[in-house]
C-alpha cells in the first residue's frame, strides 16, 4: 500500500467517524463520547500527512506513533459506543474493522521505519520504501518457503472421496470431495462458535498472514496448559498485529488418531486473554484445536476469547520443527466458502527474508 492510498483511508475513517459523532443522542454520555471523538477521529490523518515531511527517521517515527495513538483511542470510543448502544449496529458496519486493519498498517509501518538502515546518514530521510530497502545481498540465504500443512488422506478425520471421472471412461481424472470443514490443517471463522457474524469468506486477506514469532514448546507435557510463561522473551518483543506459531511438535501424533485429538496441551484462558490484549492477529497451533474437545465449557471459552477478538485461528499445522528463524512471514489461505464457520487452509511459512517488511508490500 502506498503512502496516497493510506492516508486516502485515513481521511475516510474520519469522515465516517464524524458521520457517528452527528448521530450520537444528545445526553450526557452520548455529548461525551461525542467530544471525545471528535479529537481522537479527526487527529491520524493529518498526523499521517505529517510524517511524508518528517526531517529524520525518528521524527517520522514520532508523528506516526502519535497517529497510532490516536487511532487506537478512535477504534476504543467506536467499541465502546456499540457495546453501549448509543447508536444502532447497522450504522456502525465495518468502521471497527477498517480501525483495526489501519491499526495494524501503522504498527507495522512504525517497525519497518526503526528497522530502517540508510547508508547515507547525512542526507535528509527518505520514508523507507520495503519494495528496495532491506533486500537481501548477495551473500545472504535466499529465501525460503516451507509448507506447515498435513496431507489430507482418505480415512483421516472428516475427510474423503469418490472418483467422479477417470481418463478411461471420461477423459480426465476428478474426484468428489467429502470435507469437514474443520479437517486437516484449517482455519476458524467467528461463526464457528458463534463469537459474532464472520464467516470464512469475509475474512480479510491480512488476517491471514503476516509477521509470526515461533514459540518452542517442544517440551511441553500432553493436556498441559500453554500459559503466557511459555512464551518467553516473545512476550516482551511482540508487538500489536503480529502472529503466534506455537511448535509443539504435537504433529508427530497425527497417526494415532485418538492421542492427538485427545491428549494436546492446548490455549490456557490466561493466554487467551494476553492474545487479545496484545491484538494477536494470527494464532497456530498443531493440535486440531486451541481447546480440550472432550471439555465443552473449556472448549466454548477459549473459541469466543479468540474469536470474538478477530484473532485467527489457524490449528493442525505441521513441520513446524524445520522452521529454524525465530519470526517467519505466515501465510494460511482456506477456500472461500460462502457462509463458511472455518475450512481447511493451505498454510507456509517464508524464512529469509524480514518478515516486518513483507507485511507493507
Amino acid at each position: 500500500m502506498n503512502q496516497q492510498t493510506l492516508s486516502d483511508r485515513l481521511w475516510d475513517l474520519a469522515a465516517r467517524v464524524g458521520k457517528v459523532i452527528d448521530a450520537l443522542p444528545e445526553t450526557k454520555l452520548g455529548r461525551q463520547v461525542a467530544s471525545q471523538l471528535v479529537r481522537c477521529g479527526t487527529s491520524p490523518a493529518p498526523n499521517y500527512d505529517e510524517s511524508g515531511a518528517a526531517e529524520s527517521r525518528a521524527d517520522f517515527v514520532h508523528k506516526l506513533s502519535i497517529a497510532l495513538k490516536e487511532l487506537r483511542e478512535t477504534r476504543g470510543w467506536l467499541r465502546f459506543i456499540l457495546k453501549s448502544d448509543l447508536i444502532h449496529s447497522s450504522k456502525m458496519t465495518g468502521i471497527i474493522d477498517e480501525a483495526e486493519q489501519l491499526c495494524r498498517i501503522l504498527g507495522k509501518s512504525i517497525l519497518t521505519a526503526k528497522s530502517f538502515r540508510s547508508n547515507q546518514p547525512n542526507q535528509k530521510f527518505q520514508i523507507p520504501d520495503s519494495r528496495f530497502q532491506d533486500s537481501p545481498s548477495q551473500d545472504s540465504p535466499s529465501p525460503k518457503i516451507i509448507d506447515l500443512t498435513l496431507t489430507m488422506r482418505q480415512g483421516m478425520r472428516g475427510v474423503a472421496w469418490e472418483q467422479a471421472k477417470t481418463i478411461e471412461q471420461d477423459g480426465w481424472n476428478a474426484r468428489t470431495l467429502h470435507l469437514y470443514s474443520h479437517a486437516g490443517t484449517h482455519m476458524d471463522a467467528q461463526t464457528h462458535f458463534a463469537a459474532g457474524p464472520g464467516t470464512i469468506d469475509v475474512t480479510p486477506l491480512d488476517r491471514c498472514m503476516g509477521a509470526a514469532w515461533v514459540v518452542n514448546l517442544n517440551d511441553i507435557e500432553d493436556q498441559a496448559p500453554i500459559t503466557i510463561s511459555h512464551l518467553g522473551t516473545i512476550a516482551e518483543k511482540f508487538h500489536p498485529g503480529e502472529s503466534l506459531l506455537l511448535r509443539t511438535g504435537w504433529s508427530r501424533h497425527v497417526e494415532n488418531p485418538q492421542h492427538y485429538r485427545d491428549c494436546f496441551p492446548r490455549i490456557s484462558e490466561e493466554l487467551a486473554h494476553w492474545c487479545v490484549e496484545n491484538q494477536v492477529n494470527i494464532l497456530g497451533v498443531e493440535p486440531p484445536s486451541v481447546a480440550n474437545v472432550n471439555d465443552m465449557a473449556e472448549l466454548t471459552l477459549i473459541h469466543q476469547i479468540l474469536l470474538s477478538a478477530n484473532i485467527t485461528i489457524v490449528e493442525g499445522l505441521t513441520n513446524l520443527d524445520s522452521l529454524t528463524d525465530e519470526k517467519v512471514f505466515f501465510v494460511a489461505a482456506p477456500l472461500k466458502i460462502e457462509g463458511g464457520d472455518g475450512f481447511p487452509c493451505r498454510a507456509f511459512a517464508i524464512e529469509g527474508v524480514n518478515p516486518d517488511l513483507l507485511c507493507i508490500l
